[in-house]
């Protein structure tokens, strides 16, 4: 429970193994369900007096404390209203592992670590398929070494599961892209925008994916290509403007003004936000605790490498990504490569603009909560469309292998020693 709204992800889960999709509201308060007490309980002590807080350890007590908690069997409500908006097939993964653990009369602590090693197999499975589909390239393997990723795919949240599902979306777009006119693309593209629907209604901040199908239709000519992107984008907008009017607790409160009303004001001042954005982005601090957050603070945000470490990863990565890019058969294929550049840059916006609204007071000068891990799946958009279809073919990418090596290597060194240090040791 050390990764970020881990609790709160994990509870998502179970409701979703008990069917629920569409949380509620119970006598006034925020949004919620019903929840066995002992999985509550359990979230909540194990971060207790941990997270947040550099000195706090493990201990032996809390070890068998935490995993001698059996389900009780009861159901009672609770709040988690920062998950009110997700559409939760994203939690499929850790619901079934809840679901088994519960099952078998399993102690919660186990059920939780099923919840974890189903996410993290769902995960590896996905992109094994992933690379089935289309070449993979060096600068999206860099992304899965550094230790923010590790870290995250380790856990019971919906981060590591979301990006495999990313990168099996951009996968399979590419593969239509193509033209390859066989049986399986017509199976391909109705997974493309299921895909996209998950993905859009759990990750916010690449909703700008719904342009894939559009793409598609420009690069194929092909018009099932249009209408599938008019149905997901339907869906995706009834999605979120269901949830949002319906949850009028997911986020910071404004005195006086609904998430949907400050949200259309900054719509009608796009000046206005586009200040906001570019005074957030020039910051210095903004700009330091990003270069750090990318490539890994771990914990509640609160288990940091030496600064020397975050500087080696990213002259690497940045390496990496130099020697991904390849401009052979452009001609052929720079629709969909720009595509996903725009999606790209409409991710990044879409990461300050939801930020914006749903967590910073109204008005405001700039933007706060923007973290460094949010951008990593925009960013396998864009490595995606510097690469094309080279993956690992290119003389630079083939050059980029010993820097992967050396990532890996890296983290691999250092993140188990950190996190003994922080949590045990230090």
């Amino acid at each position: 429970m050390q990764s970020p709204d881990e609790p709160v992800h994990i509870m998502r889960a179970y409701l979703l193994s008990e069917g629920v999709v569409f949380l509620h509201s119970q006598n006034g308060r925020d949004s919620g369900g019903m929840i066995d007490p002992s999985l509550t309980k359990y979230s909540i002590d194990a971060q207790a007096d941990i997270a947040a807080n550099e000195v706090g350890k493990v201990s032996a007590e809390r070890i068998k404390a935490l995993s001698s908690m059996r389900w009780s069997g009861k159901r009672e409500f609770f709040e988690i209203p920062t998950t009110s908006y997700y559409f939760p097939a994203i939690y499929i993964p850790q619901a079934v592992g809840l679901a088994i653990g519960e099952g078998l009369n399993l102690s919660v602590q186990q059920s939780y670590y099923l919840a974890r090693y189903f996410s993290f197999l769902a995960a590896v499975a996905v992109f094994m398929l992933a690379i089935s589909i289309f070449p993979i390239n060096p600068l999206t393997v860099g992304l899965l070494i550094i230790p923010m990723t590790v870290f995250q795919l380790m856990g019971a949240g919906m981060d590591g599961f979301s990006l495999a599902l990313t990168i099996l979306a951009v996968s399979v777009f590419l593969r239509l892209a193509q033209r390859v006119d066989d049986r399986a693309s017509m199976v391909w593209s109705y997974l493309l925008i299921v895909l996209i629907f998950v993905l859009a209604t759990s990750r916010i901040q690449i909703a700008s994916f719904v342009l894939m199908p559009f793409a598609l239709a420009l690069a194929t000519r092909r018009i099932r290509y249009f209408w599938q992107g008019l149905i997901v984008t339907v869906c995706v907008l009834g999605w979120l403007a269901t949830t949002i009017a319906a949850n009028k607790d997911g986020g910071m409160q404004h005195a006086g003004y609904s998430h949907v009303e400050v949200l259309k004001y900054y719509l009608w001042h796009p000046r206005e936000l586009l200040r906001i954005i570019y005074h957030t982005v020039i910051a210095p601090y903004n700009r330091h605790i990003f270069v750090q957050q990318f490539i890994g603070v771990l914990g509640w945000l609160d288990t940091w490498f030496r600064t020397g470490y975050y500087n080696t990863m990213w002259v690497l990565l940045l390496l990496v990504g130099f020697l991904s890019v390849s401009f052979k058969d452009l001609k052929r294929d720079w629709l969909p490569r720009l595509a996903l550049a725009i999606m790209f840059l409409g991710a990044c916006f879409t990461i300050y603009f939801a930020l914006l609204v749903q967590w910073n007071k109204f008005p405001t000068d700039s933007i706060l909560g923007v973290q460094g891990r949010y951008f990593t799946i925009p960013v396998v958009a864009l490595a995606y469309a510097a690469s094309g279809d080279r993956g690992f073919k290119s003389t630079g990418a083939k050059v980029a292998i010993p820097l992967l090596v050396v990532i890996a290597m890296l983290t691999l060194a250092r993140m188990p020693q950190v996190l003994l240090d922080r949590y045990f040791i230090g």
